[in-house]
């Protein structure tokens, strides 16, 4: 089956360049780009290799790639996008346009002093979806354009395989498309080399919206209630990764941590903490025995933290408020901990007014028993009608009406519409809570 190989020499330059960041003291520049190499690696890992993404998805994929290539070659490696706003929502294979900017940068960047730009472009042609990847680079002679399609490459005299080639992405659209599709490889008038594509214009839908609104990400501040926190891994640099993070939410207080599931479960006991962030695979007691461990008392919330995606679905089924993948994403972390906030200041209010019913009780009990009798209402009404679902940065109202089916996939809930499906960050029982189970039932 054809599908996006890694280049092993983009691995090895990378980890070297972050070695040397390292070694610089360099750390934030470090984290930042092995944070990186990971959600790269992670998607091209768990993409499947039929699998079709948004022009908008493989841009932000190809954003990601060349961030890490421009921690090695600075301002050697310029880039330029232009998308055009129709195209956005186009389908097209996973990973297709990567080796284009990949060979890009072998024979434009790499061999010139001055380097050369790169540049992306999409837009529609009658009922097709165009997109050309250009560089300024020396062109392409015979030798070249041999190469380029091959997927070989020659350091000196040394033939050297990068596992990709230009005819590597002719045969994957072949393989989707038929003969519906075109491929180019020519010499602009100005110089360089570009690669043009054509295939047909498929579009995922927008979701059944109202307009999108700019998502809001509350800044922990001075008001803000203190988050009682314990850390659980048995690898103490994974522990100490996590406290660095953690710094700079000044409302979360980490009271203790620990190196095995045992030493947590009577941890949590004793302390009552807030919230634990979690490892799955631990010696003795893994990360569900933990849960399990303490269900006799009120349990807090948990966030499971590892390297295996795999375990997603039953972390889910633990009630856990999320599941981050190590190395632990700073930007995911802080809507986890903004998800934490929200589920503990509901918990805490409805503790407030169990307190005050207790109270009117004793001070008023005919005012209570009235309340008592009054009929309760289990309508639909209490249920939402919309829902908020993140895409490309953007936060979409979705219509409950018009979702067909919910399922639980990785780490995330995909909602299923008559014509588009939607990632959502929420687990199955928070969103059993929110929907009428008259209408959707598990």
């Amino acid at each position: 089956m054809l599908r996006y190989q890694l280049n092993p020499h983009f691995l090895f330059n990378t980890l070297n360049s972050i070695s040397t960041l390292v070694l610089l003291k360099q750390t934030d520049q470090a984290n930042a780009m092995l944070t990186r190499l990971s959600s790269f690696l992670r998607y091209t890992l768990v993409n499947p290799p039929t699998g079709r993404v948004t022009v908008a998805q493989e841009v932000e994929t190809l954003k990601l790639y060349l961030d890490i290539e421009r921690m090695r070659f600075e301002e050697r490696l310029r880039t330029t996008f232009r998308i055009d706003e129709t195209c956005r929502d186009g389908l097209l294979p996973s990973l297709l346009l990567q080796p284009l900017v990949e060979n890009a940068i072998k024979y434009a960047v790499s061999p010139q002093e001055s380097g050369a730009e790169i540049t992306i472009a999409a837009g529609l042609l009658g009922q097709n979806l165009r997109i050309t990847v250009s560089d300024t680079g020396p062109g392409m002679n015979a030798q070249n354009a041999e190469n380029c399609s091959s997927g070989i490459t020659y350091d000196g005299r040394e033939q050297v395989s990068t596992g990709v080639g230009l005819a590597n992405i002719r045969d994957r659209r072949a393989q989707a498309y038929g003969t519906s599709h075109r491929f180019d490889m020519y010499e602009p008038p100005e110089g360089g080399f570009a690669v043009t594509i054509e295939i047909p214009f498929e579009k995922r839908q927008s979701p059944n919206a109202h307009a999108p609104v700019r998502e809001k990400r509350q800044q922990a501040g001075s008001n803000r209630m203190t988050i009682r926190t314990i850390l659980v891994d048995d690898e103490k640099l994974a522990i100490q990764g996590l406290q660095l993070r953690l710094q700079k939410f000044p409302d979360v207080e980490i009271i203790d941590t620990c190196n095995n599931g045992r030493e947590a479960i009577r941890k949590i006991k004793t302390e009552k903490p807030d919230l634990v962030f979690l490892d799955i695979q631990m010696p003795g007691f893994d990360g569900f025995a933990v849960v399990k461990g303490v269900m006799e008392i009120e349990p807090p919330l948990f966030v499971f933290v590892t390297a295996y995606q795999e375990h997603a679905v039953r972390a889910f089924e633990a009630n856990a408020v999320n599941y981050l993948m190590k190395p632990v994403d700073e930007d995911r972390l802080a809507d986890t901990l903004d998800r934490v906030r929200q589920r503990l200041s509901d918990k805490r209010a409805s503790e407030e007014a169990e307190k005050l019913k207790n109270v009117l009780a004793e001070v008023a009990p005919d005012a209570m028993d009235a309340m008592d009798d009054e009929p309760v209402d289990t309508g639909a009404d209490r249920y939402e009608k919309l829902l908020n679902i993140k895409d490309r940065g953007q936060i979409f109202r979705v219509d409950v009406d018009t979702i067909e089916r919910i399922e639980a996939a990785g780490d995330y809930m995909v909602i299923y519409t008559a014509d588009n499906s939607m990632i959502l960050r929420e687990t199955m029982k928070d969103l059993e809570r929110r929907l009428d189970p008259r209408v959707f039932q598990r």
